[in-house]
């Protein structure tokens, strides 16, 4: 005899799994809005610097990149918060930045998804 609940159970955390996956899957593509200024890979700087584990580092502390001076005087440690604000309007978050292109029209999802895979692909730990 089976038990739906119990198989429902069972089911659930590969259920989020899925989702979770397909977010980062998601956050991979809005990604590549970002990639041709900003590099996934440790040490390769571009227009901007690059975003390897960027969650939990403070801003414009990038070594071998010259940011601007607003960056570097911030105090921005990057969270999803500060990743939010600078996505979709770097100008409006950190006044005399030099990065101007952002995700127009950037949703909650968006950046959570974006967040996703930065945190799946480009963190250390």
């Amino acid at each position: 005899m089976s038990n739906p609940a119990f198989l429902g159970t069972l089911l659930a955390p590969i259920t989020i799994l899925a989702a979770l996956d397909a977010s980062a899957e998601r956050g991979e593509r809005l990604f590549g809005q970002c990639s041709s200024c900003h590099s996934a890979d440790p040490g390769e700087n571009r227009a901007g610097p690059h975003l390897h584990s960027v969650l939990g580092r403070t801003a414009g502390s990038v070594t071998g990149f010259r940011h601007s001076r607003a960056l570097v005087e911030s105090g921005i440690v990057w969270d999803r918060e500060a990743i939010g604000n600078d996505v979709a309007n770097p100008r409006g978050a950190v006044r005399g930045t030099s990065m101007t292109v952002g995700l127009r029209d950037a949703t909650e999802q968006d950046i959570d998804d974006l967040g996703r895979f930065l945190r799946s692909r480009f963190s250390d730990g």
